[in-house]
């Protein structure tokens, strides 16, 4: 299921949430909506311009590769607009959008009232994502349109992985 975005990513269609109507994707920007609409899809968001370690995504690929190897081939991958990835799936499994790795704000961030920063998302039922060919957005591996399913354990795996990134605690 695909809407249109204006060129901040939010979507122009009423109702996009629940409808099963077809809009005009003639716009600046597509955005792929997530959950049972397009078939259980779920994304895991990385949003590299937070990550001041700069090997986020590498770490988390060496985790994935050594803990299942079959999994990330499974993936369709892109590229966002802000250097980071989305990593696309459909599983019989999903769940709305959850934050999976926050870190601390700096100091600089902190002066500008900021507590935290989402490092991994998900986008799930509920949540969309703008998607190649919009501005800015490349595909990696595979296609929006051969997006895989894949097994429970291997999303809950994805997640635990992504959750160790995490460095913000709710008490």
């Amino acid at each position: 299921k695909f809407i249109p975005l204006n060129d901040k990513k939010q979507p122009l269609a009423k109702g996009w949430q629940t409808s099963t109507e077809q809009f005009d994707l003639n716009t600046h920007s597509v955005g792929l909506v997530c959950g049972k609409l397009s078939n259980n899809v779920e994304v895991i968001d990385f949003d590299l311009k937070y990550d001041i370690t700069g090997d986020l995504i590498k770490r988390f690929n060496s985790m994935l590769n050594k803990e299942n190897p079959t999994i990330f081939p499974l993936l369709t991958i892109q590229k966002t607009k802000n250097g980071g990835f989305h990593y696309i799936y459909r599983c019989e499994t999903i769940e709305g959008n959850q934050k999976l790795a926050q870190r601390f704000a700096t100091e600089d961030e902190q002066k500008l009232g900021e507590k935290v920063k989402v490092l991994i998302e998900t986008r799930g039922e509920g949540g969309q994502i703008a998607v190649h060919p919009s501005p800015g957005y490349e595909m990696v591996q595979g296609t929006i349109d051969t997006i895989h399913q894949i097994k429970p354990e291997f999303r809950e795996l994805l997640h635990n992985i992504a959750r160790r990134f995490n460095e913000v605690l709710k008490e």
